[in-house]
């Protein structure tokens, strides 16, 4: 039956101490997770990670490798962006919000900003290579109770892809000009056969990354109650081509460009950070498996 095959092929656990925020990963495999409000990222290749940027970070909420072991990091602490080769400071260059910024991603040079005011309402800001700001989307509404930035970010070759946390999951792709293309939102009745008006106030489904795969984008749904994930693959066009439902409290939070790889974070009673090969099994559909 055509589908696509996600299988397990590591998993390296994390310390609770260190609640992973964010995984980047380069051409070259090379991850690298942030935790928010702690001064270091950990860089690794799956299995084995080391302490990187101690003493010169603050509080990263963003990190690209740039090439090789060079990182670039949004550190919202310093208020810089900063360039790290292992764990020498090559260089720092300011930036100055409006709002407060919660998470940012790089692409083409350009680093995008997810940014709250004091309402917690997000918006989408972008600093070019010279430091100038310039807002390029509106806004995310909070729609929990009590309320939380409502947008998450995720990096493309030519953009970024942005994803509401909460109801009415929105999702979209901006470019640095600002020009947007809409990936249509799940049905919130579809998500839960027991939808009704108090999902708006008390959400049981939180909205993770859109992530780009394969020319599609691939979008999951945590459903609060349960390890319960709901799955959604969406055309580059935005259409829903297919969704699936898995049993495994897992979070999937960046691709390794050409490598046929997810790499998400997955809480069973420890947290891990875990890959997933995965392959086209015909015209695209989800299914999951594991190595024996």
């Amino acid at each position: 039956e055509p589908r696509l095959t996600l299988t397990e092929v590591f998993s390296h656990v994390v310390p609770d101490t260190f609640p992973i925020t964010g995984i980047a990963a380069s051409r070259e495999g090379l991850l690298v997770l942030w935790s928010r409000g702690r001064p270091y990222v950990m860089v690794g290749s799956g299995v084995e990670y080391r302490e990187v940027g101690a003493g010169i970070l603050r509080n990263p909420i963003g990190v690209a490798v740039t090439s090789g072991d060079t990182l670039e990091v949004a550190d919202a602490g310093r208020q810089e962006i900063v360039t790290l080769a292992g764990s020498r400071l090559l260089g720092a260059r300011p930036y100055r919000l409006p709002l407060t910024p919660q998470a940012a991603v790089r692409s083409d040079g350009y680093w995008f900003f997810s940014a709250t005011d004091s309402s917690l309402t997000t918006r989408i800001l972008v600093v070019d290579p010279g430091g100038s700001v310039r807002s390029v989307y509106g806004s995310f509404r909070p729609s929990t109770a009590p309320p939380r930035p409502g947008a998450s970010l995720s990096p493309l070759d030519h953009g970024v892809l942005v994803t509401q946390t909460g109801p009415p999951f929105e999702a979209l792709r901006l470019g640095p000009d600002g020009r947007e293309v809409r990936i249509s939102r799940p049905d919130t009745v579809a998500l839960d056969p027991y939808h009704d008006d108090k999902l708006l106030l008390r959400p049981l489904w939180v909205g993770m990354s859109t992530l780009a795969v394969d020319g599609r984008y691939l979008r999951t749904f945590a459903d609060a109650r349960a390890d319960r994930r709901v799955l959604f693959l969406y055309g580059e066009d935005g259409r829903l081509l297919r969704e699936s439902t898995i049993d495994a409290p897992v979070a999937f939070a960046a691709t390794v460009p050409g490598r046929q790889l997810l790499v998400g974070v997955r809480h069973l009673g420890r947290q891990e950070v875990v890959g997933y090969e995965w392959r086209w099994r015909g015209a695209p559909r989800i299914h999951t498996e594991k190595n024996p």
